[in-house]
């Protein structure tokens, strides 16, 4: 093995610890009681599409890499929850990355459903989610958030809330 192929071995085995500590924080999170993830499907397809080249390149590749093809198949693998979806939790929204969970506070979340859609505005940014997102967690989750924190969503008017 080169020095070329050493390194890029140990950055593999670093994303995979990294990605494990987020399935494992993302696992440990969802098990309690007022959560709820949200996915969008279209990371998940680009996730799964991406784990599908790494493991045809490692298939493929000369003997010396095919380990590193092969963690980089696991990593990806491993993170698709992570990275593809976010947890509905009562203090807000959280991310995780790296095992370390960010939560984004309820009054600085905008959101609204459109049509088949769930519509984020958080971190000046918009997403949209598309799986589990009528879930009657999901729905309470977020219609408890801003009588809570007292905010009001600016997204909905004020003959909407009547």
């Amino acid at each position: 093995m080169t020095k070329f192929e050493l390194v890029l071995t140990i950055l593999g085995a670093l994303l995979l610890a990294g990605g494990l500590a987020d399935l494992i924080s993302w696992l440990t999170l969802i098990k309690k009681q007022n959560t709820s993830p949200v996915f969008a499907l279209w990371w998940m397809i680009l996730f799964v599409i991406m784990a599908g080249s790494f493991l045809i390149r490692c298939i493929t590749v000369e003997n010396s890499l095919k380990l590193y093809y092969a963690m980089l198949t696991v990593c990806v693998l491993t993170a698709i929850p992570a990275s593809s979806g976010i947890v509905i939790t009562d203090k807000g929204i959280c991310t995780i990355l790296f095992g370390f969970r960010r939560y984004t506070l309820p009054g600085s979340v905008e959101y609204k459903y459109i049509g088949k859609n769930l519509e984020l505005h958080f971190k000046k940014q918009r997403r949209f989610f598309n799986l589990n997102i009528k879930n009657i967690k999901t729905v309470k989750l977020l219609a408890d958030w801003y009588p809570k924190s007292g905010y009001v969503n600016p997204l909905i008017s004020n003959n909407d809330q009547n």
